[in-house]
């Protein structure tokens, strides 16, 4: 317990939208001085993609996975249905059902634009991180969520306008084969 209680202090506090002060390299090294190596292996295996199933017995991130997977099924749902796709293709089994999972698909959906929508998803990840963070103080799961949350963080770290500008260009002269010139 005392590992943790030295590890977790010493993190800075991290906030969606917020400049980081610690790189996800910059984490795992120094969870690398306090972890076994069962525990970084864990750690590491820790991710915002949901797997199957962890291979390991975190709660925390097995909760994440299954509130992750819920999220996403609902949005092949809609997706599959607007592209008039069988959707069973890309659902994952589900183990449990969480309520407002639809209520925030139905948030990200009446955003305007694309990134207004990732940012509704994201934000609404946060409060689900959130809410497991409250049930652990010293522990390996709360290392875990706070590997997933630096994940979102720098998830958002790479958007920029001009990336983002360069990104759609790219697309575009795909796209037309090069009819495209420049987009203003």
């Amino acid at each position: 317990m005392s590992k943790f209680y030295y590890l977790i202090s010493s993190l800075p506090s991290i906030y969606l939208w917020d400049e980081l002060e610690v790189d996800m390299d910059t984490f795992l090294l120094n969870c690398e001085e306090w972890l076994t190596v069962n525990e970084m292996e864990i750690l590491k295996e820790t991710d915002v993609q949901p797997k199957k199933s962890p291979n390991h017995s975190i709660t925390t991130t097995e909760r994440w996975y299954n509130w992750e997977t819920c999220l996403r099924n609902r949005l092949v749902r809609h997706r599959s249905t607007k592209l008039d796709l069988d959707q069973t293709l890309y659902l994952r089994e589900e183990y449990d059902y969480f309520s407002e999972v639809d209520r925030v698909v139905q948030e990200a959906l009446s955003a305007e634009t694309p990134l207004q929508k990732e940012k509704v998803l994201d934000e609404q990840r946060w409060v689900f991180l959130n809410s497991l963070e409250a049930c652990h103080i010293f522990d390996l799961d709360l290392l875990c969520i706070y590997k997933l949350k630096l994940q979102l963080c720098e998830k958002w770290l790479h958007r920029t306008t001009d990336r983002g500008k360069n990104n759609f260009e790219k697309a575009l002269n795909e796209l037309y084969k090069g009819d495209i010139l420049e987009i203003v």
